[in-house]
């Protein structure tokens, strides 16, 4: 009885845990409409939070995606792939 009461000793997350991560989770989007040959800059990307869309790209690869130029069209709120961006 005592082992039950003290538990494993190990921190999980519960399963309402683990669904807000992933709902909680930043990404890169467009903030604006970007067309296909257009700079990646801050003033039209930024790392906003998922919801209930798929993000792509972890806030973490946001300084290196500046100044990149966008392979395509990019629409608002559209979450930026790495296949968007090629070298300057």
């Amino acid at each position: 009885r005592v082992e039950q009461v003290m538990g494993t000793g190990r921190k999980v997350p519960s399963p309402v845990e683990r669904e807000l991560r992933q709902f909680a989770r930043r990404s890169i989007f467009a903030i604006r409409k970007i067309m296909k040959g257009e700079r990646f800059t801050p003033r039209n990307i930024a790392t906003l939070r998922c919801g209930n869309q798929k993000g792509n790209l972890s806030p973490a690869e946001y300084p290196r995606l500046l100044n990149r130029v966008s392979s395509r069209d990019i629409q608002v709120n559209q979450a930026i792939a790495r296949d968007d961006a090629s070298k300057p």
